[in-house]
């Protein structure tokens, strides 16, 4: 089972949300996960999560060849607002482009609207992501 992953995302929570995360992110074929260390509301307050312990359980699991752990590990630790299987966003566009102008946009189909945004640097690995997911680059 194939898996990446990327430590450290900026995601924008949206605009009624006004909130952006400090998140990891793991992708298999059929769902990723967001796996938040800390949200800051533009408004003002800061929220912090036990992402950290979770994402470096992840790695054990990824280092030990275990990814079929791996996904019912996140599937147990994620709750159902960080998951999202691919097949039941209405909006899932991996944008390459070069330097802060990349990024991924998604949407889950009952969201009403709130489309979040997540900076994905290097740009290589925008391009690796793509090809995962069978999106033209």
């Amino acid at each position: 089972m194939e898996v990446l992953y990327k430590k450290k995302a900026d995601i924008n929570e949206g605009i009624k949300n006004a909130t952006v995360s400090k998140s990891a992110m793991i992708f298999f074929k059929d769902v990723f996960f967001t796996i938040p260390y800390s949200q800051t509301h533009i408004l003002g307050g800061e929220s912090r999560f036990n992402g950290k312990e979770i994402f470096d359980h992840s790695m054990k699991l990824l280092d030990e060849n275990k990814s079929a752990e791996l996904y019912d590990y996140l599937l147990e630790a994620v709750p159902d607002e960080y998951t999202y299987y691919i097949n039941m966003l209405d909006v899932f566009k991996i944008k390459i482009s070069w330097w802060i102008f990349g990024g991924m946009y998604f949407r889950k189909k009952d969201a009403k609207g709130q489309r979040r945004t997540v900076g994905l640097n290097p740009k290589s690995f925008r391009v690796k992501l793509a090809k995962f997911y069978n999106l033209d680059v």
